[in-house]
């Protein structure tokens, strides 16, 4: 999550030569084992008395991903063949350990064979929401560097927000328009119906965009998410009765352009945006459906003072009064000392900024 140049001077900082490691895209040739499978699903069945563990038994192997069983050899392979270090003495990630199967792998290869292994938070759910599961991202890897928070219950040593680290404060347009984020369609791998609660949140959103007068909606800019085409729930179609006095962008253009030329940026959800734009001091309000009732317990304090300086927003009337009420002067309102207060509160526990960001991250991960 470090720009380039921050990433360079880090590892400057740490002795070696600078590199910029990239992904790497793979397509496993291997096809699901439906023999292996059935041979392996009996030989882990034990009858239990929880009804849950014996679901978990049933279909674990009929679910287990193909790159870890039938393909794992192909990425050994790849991975076996990587110009990638080849004894790391620590190897730290803010993002790969989710997704990127090449890297896990060469990973835990090296973990086994005596390299740390550190991660930084990812984002504000692994430390805001209380419907994920911080064991993955947490308890795995020797440390875990978050954005300025800690907890007793876990090891997590605080940080600093990375997203924002080395860049100019301030960057935005006091007389420009003003720029509304929006997620995407939910991904289906949760436990509850997010699917309901996006649909209510967008229904509002929609619902804002009507009711605020004609004059301000001239000004926004509705930027969809860079993803919004993969779920195929046309966020874009559904907001074409608006398309004559808005503006939309189709999530290609870099959200730091947009925000250079806004004055004032309403995040459509709760983001990790929210935490970038307030750690960098850029007017900010949010809106979204649901209340506080998705965080943890520690997160809601914290929320509730951004909610109670007029920052957040879960009804689209009253996100509407505030806009019109700020817009013509959004600077005077946003340096309120009710406003500074409230941001600087939320901010060093959960998007501090620091003044030697790479002094620092150096000596964490040394």
């Amino acid at each position: 999550y470090l720009s380039v140049n921050q990433l360079i001077k880090l590892e400057l900082s740490l002795g070696q030569y600078p590199q910029l490691w990239k992904r790497l895209e793979i397509n496993i040739n291997a096809k699901p084992n439906k023999v292996l499978r059935e041979k392996l699903t009996k030989k882990f069945l034990k009858k239990s008395d929880d009804d849950l563990e014996n679901v978990i038994r049933n279909l674990l192997f009929e679910v287990f991903p193909v790159c870890y069983l039938e393909g794992f050899y192909e990425i050994k392979k790849i991975v076996d063949e990587l110009p990638w270090p080849k004894s790391p003495k620590f190897i730290f990630t803010s993002n790969n350990y989710d997704i990127d199967e090449v890297f896990k792998t060469w990973t835990a290869l090296k973990v086994m064979n005596g390299s740390s292994y550190i991660i930084g938070q990812h984002g504000n759910l692994s430390s805001i929401g209380s419907r994920t599961n911080r064991l993955i991202d947490q308890k795995i890897p020797d440390k875990f560097l978050s954005w300025g928070w800690s907890d007793d219950r876990l090891e997590v040593t605080p940080a600093f927000i990375f997203k924002t680290s080395g860049k100019t404060k301030k960057k935005y347009n006091k007389f420009g328009g003003i720029l509304l984020t929006l997620c995407h369609y939910p991904h289906r791998e949760n436990f509850w119906d997010a699917s309901d609660n996006y649909i209510k949140t967008f229904e509002n959103i929609k619902k804002f965009i009507r009711i605020i007068p004609i004059e301000y909606r001239q000004l926004l800019t509705v930027k969809l998410h860079g993803n919004w085409k993969d779920f195929n729930w046309q966020e874009k179609d559904r907001l074409k009765m608006f398309r004559d006095a808005i503006k939309i962008e189709d999530g290609l253009l870099p959200v730091s352009k947009l925000i250079s030329k806004s004055k004032l940026v309403i995040h459509g959800y709760d983001s990790s945006g929210i935490l970038e734009t307030l750690s960098m001091n850029i007017p900010t309000l949010a809106f979204w459906h649901g209340g506080l009732g998705g965080l943890r317990d520690e997160a809601r304090p914290y929320y509730e003072i951004l909610q109670k300086s007029g920052i957040i927003h879960f009804d689209p009337e009253t996100i509407s009064k505030k806009v019109q009420n700020i817009s013509k002067d959004v600077e005077s309102w946003w340096n309120t000392d009710e406003v500074q207060l409230a941001r600087k509160i939320f901010c060093d526990k959960y998007a501090k900024n620091h003044k030697a960001p790479i002094s620092q991250l150096k000596n964490l991960l040394l």
